[in-house]
This record gives C-alpha cells, sequence and structure tokens, in this order.
C-alpha cells in the first residue's frame, strides 16, 4: 500500500541544517514544595528519597544538605548505614543494586515512574531477603495528575505483568498490604 506523504515547501530548507540544531536544554525551578516536602519527610527519620530527575536532587542537595547518589556512586552508597536519609537515583541504582534493604526501610518516591519494570526494580531495592525490618514503608506523591497518571500507568502494567507471568509485583503486594 502507498504511505500518505506530506509536500512541505519548507521541508529542504530544514533538513540542510536539522543535523546543525542543537537545542539547549536547562531545568527551570519554579516551586520547591516538592523539594522542600521531601526534605522535610526525610529529616524526621532516615530513609531513601528516590529521584529521576537529577536538577531535584541537586537543588534538595543545595537547600537541605542531603546527600546525591547519582551513577557512578554504587561503592559509596553502600557505604550508607541508614542514620541518615539520602537521595538515590532511580535510573542509576536500579538492577543489580543490593544491600540498602539492610540499611533502610523506608523509602519516598519523589518521581513515581510509569514503568512497571522500574517500579519493580525500585521497591526491590529495600524488600529483599535476608532484611532486619520486615515492614518497609513507601511514600509517594499524587498531588497532581501527572504523578497521579503515572502511578496508575504503573500499577495497571503491573497487573498485566501478574496477569500474565504469574509472579507477584512488589508494588501490588504493597498495595495489598503483604
Amino acid at each position: 500500500p502507498r504511505l500518505p506523504s506530506l509536500r512541505l515547501a519548507s521541508y529542504p530548507q530544514w533538513r540542510d541544517v536539522r543535523s546543525k540544531i542543537k537545542p539547549k536544554q536547562a531545568a527551570v525551578r519554579l516551586d520547591p514544595y516538592l523539594v522542600d516536602d521531601a526534605a522535610r519527610w526525610a529529616q524526621e527519620s532516615p530513609g531513601i528519597v528516590w529521584y529521576a530527575m537529577r536538577e531535584f536532587a541537586y537543588w534538595m542537595r543545595e537547600r537541605h544538605g542531603i546527600p546525591v547518589f547519582d551513577g557512578g556512586m554504587g561503592e559509596e552508597l553502600l557505604k550508607e548505614d541508614g542514620s541518615r536519609s539520602i537521595l538515590v537515583s532511580i535510573h542509576a541504582h536500579g538492577r543489580g543494586r543490593d544491600g540498602l534493604q539492610y540499611a533502610f526501610s523506608r523509602q519516598n518516591v519523589a518521581q513515581f515512574p510509569s514503568s512497571s519494570r522500574r517500579t519493580q526494580q525500585l521497591f526491590g531495592r529495600v524488600v529483599r531477603r535476608g532484611q532486619e525490618c520486615p515492614d518497609v514503608h513507601t511514600s509517594i506523591y499524587r498531588h497532581l495528575k501527572p504523578l497521579r497518571d503515572a502511578y496508575d500507568q504503573s500499577v495497571m502494567r503491573a497487573k498485566y505483568v501478574e496477569e500474565i507471568l504469574g509472579e507477584v509485583h512488589h508494588l501490588l503486594a504493597a498495595i495489598r498490604g503483604k
């Protein structure tokens, strides 16, 4: 079948320069609510604040002095003994990261992933065999529609994984209280 085509007079000019255009990306800090609220949570009792966006973590460190563990810091992260709260990258410390369950039983997911695989990995960092404290307490933010949507998407995908593969998903186990 013939695919539809669109003829634009401007396309040849764009095609000739598109590889030369490098968009500038910069984070814009709008409101410190989430940074300050997550820091308040972290100051109540030691725990992990999980983040997805590096700028969020750096802003929280600047305002509240909470240490950040992003990519390439695995050895330093595993030296943490649970005596203080820390900021940990969801992306950098996912698969294969073991040891956090010995130091932490509280976590705050400041930026909830919509991927059930990423959520399974995130919950699996502190829900493992050999854990000192069997109860893990997880806080999440759902006060804005995009956060609710990410959470709902992750739950829906987790249900699919459980139904198809028959594996218990950490997120759904947490929701069920098991």
